[in-house]
């Protein structure tokens, strides 16, 4: 199984089969025999169901996350009827974007930079210098704060793809249908505008179960609030067994984005773009789960890079490409662990702009301990267009400053952290937990020579004491270089591998 690597990406399952619920006016209990896996997305090392990361969960998993209970919660109260599908559709929740913790990348003002022509002044921009404090000012570690805050937009979008879906076996049973039978389909279409939810009409809404036993769930719907967006959802649901099952989540949402970004401006200074994410999840055994989702954002509305085609794969359907037309924010987490303790190995790489030459990349791993911990790295890696495996390669210490070379060095940043059920979030697991420090210079060195100047505290000036400037290897003053380095292997992705990370089988 995958070895260590933590950070909280960890992930969890699904409940599938039979369901059954209470349609008789007697209370007899009638069972259905709807297929639905009751995926939740969540962060285990997020303390709400709001922030984070893709869960399943089987039904013989004991789940102590806060986080993944309340969503898996939600998804299971629509499906059984005991929460409303009107006070739980929230078509916001599809509109959400990736966020930033405060630890990881802030904007660095400096001045006199030393890979630049002197004098010089600057800002470094948001989300280029990687783990740049070792915790969020709560104590929590940057790793999994940073984590948290990339994954809530795809949370909450793919939450709330799966509610949309789960609600149409609600609508169902409280209309008394009856289920469709193999190569039959149930047209839930009015049914569902008959629920007059605020600012949305459906276009359509079905649930299909093919002659070989596949279910289908499809969702279209327009939602108003300042402007019109079209959302499209679907979900393929292969039950071969209780154990083993396969399926295939994609969604497509329109919205208007501001500023543009890389997409030609539509109005003012934002553009029309397109949300596409898909998640394809397998499920060997009872012990062994694998994932991958994918996430981007395309110019324009109605646009589709739903195009690269499943392989070995027993549903149908296409998941996002890399290699499609998208400009803003491409994100791939894939996962594999088992569902029984959710150890397992995790990546997740995401590219800002299509241009862009490399991707940005957290590896981790989660052991089956209690407490829980495990460790995570971050780097650089090929962009997604060339690769989708999550390799970490190596790191910038300088990617967007005065001069820089844009060399690729063997280093990479590294927390070993520890949940603390004292604070219900994951810490740094001792005082030598992190190797996260360097210069933003292309050496990752600085000497003190000269006259450069950086806000490393970021407490807004630039006055700070030489010591915390000077970054030196060895440490002769100031800093020493604390960066992950790749030893006596190779290169840095050698170095992971055998700190004990084997990166996640998909498919």
């Amino acid at each position: 199984m995958k070895k260590k690597l933590t950070l909280a990406l960890l992930t969890t399952m699904t409940l599938t089969g039979c369901l059954s619920s209470d349609d008789d006016d007697d209370g007899d209990t009638a069972s259905q025999s709807y297929s639905f896996p009751a995926v939740a997305i969540t962060s285990p090392t997020a303390s709400s169901a709001s922030a984070g990361i893709m869960s399943f969960a089987s039904s013989n998993v004991s789940i102590s996350s806060t986080g993944y209970s309340s969503a898996l919660e939600t998804i299971n109260d629509i499906i059984d009827g005991s929460a409303t599908v009107s006070g739980s559709f929230d078509p916001t929740l599809f509109l959400q974007g990736p966020m930033t913790a405060d630890c990881f990348g802030p904007s660095l003002a400096y001045q006199d930079h030393p890979d630049g022509s002197t004098p010089n002044s600057g800002t470094l921009p948001t989300g280029d210098l990687g783990i740049w404090q070792e915790t969020e000012a709560d104590g929590e570690v940057c790793a999994a704060a940073q984590l948290n805050a990339q994954l809530k937009g795809v949370s909450d979008a793919s939450n709330m793809a799966l509610i949309s879906l789960a609600s149409l076996i609600q609508v169902a049973n409280d209309n008394s249908l009856a289920v469709p039978t193999a190569g039959t389909s149930l047209n839930l279409t009015t049914e569902m505008n008959a629920l007059s939810i605020s600012s949305t009409t459906f276009t359509q809404a079905s649930i299909s179960q093919s002659l070989s036993g596949q279910w289908s769930y499809d969702l279209s719907f327009t939602y108003l609030d300042s402007s019109s967006h079209d959302i499209a959802v679907s979900l393929t649901h292969d039950p071969s067994s209780s154990d083993n099952y396969e399926g295939l989540l994609t969604y497509m949402v329109d919205d208007f984005f501001d500023p543009a970004g890389n997409c030609p401006i539509t109005s003012g200074t934002g553009a029309d773009i397109t949300y596409n994410g898909s998640l394809h999840y397998i499920l060997d055994d009872a012990n062994s789960l694998r994932f991958q989702q994918r996430y981007a954002s395309l110019c324009g509305h109605g646009q589709s890079g739903l195009s690269e085609a499943l392989s070995s794969s027993t549903v149908s359907g296409s998941v996002l490409s890399p290699s499609s037309s998208w400009r803003n924010n491409f994100s791939i987490f894939t996962a594999e662990l088992d569902p029984n303790d959710m150890s397992g190995s995790y990546s997740y790489t995401w590219q800002a702009g299509d241009g862009d030459s490399d991707s940005r990349i957290f590896n981790l791993g989660l052991n089956p301990h209690t407490p829980q911990d495990g460790e995570s790295y971050f780097g650089y890696g090929p962009r997604v267009q060339s690769a989708t495996d999550g390799t970490i390669d190596g790191f910038y210490c300088n990617w967007a400053g005065p001069g820089n070379s844009h060399s690729k060095l063997d280093y990479a940043q590294r927390q070993h952290i520890t949940y603390n059920s004292s604070t219900g979030q994951f810490e740094p697991s001792n005082s030598g937990a992190s190797d996260i420090t360097y210069a933003p210079t292309d050496s990752c060195l600085y000497d003190g020579t000269g006259s450069f100047a950086y806000d490393r505290n970021q407490d807004g000036l630039l006055n700070d004491d030489i010591s915390q400037l000077m970054v030196t290897d060895p440490a002769t003053s100031g800093l020493g270089l604390d960066l992950m380095d790749k030893m006596s292997y190779s290169d840095i992705t050698e170095s992971i591998d055998n700190r004990g990370y084997d990166a996640p089988n998909y498919p």
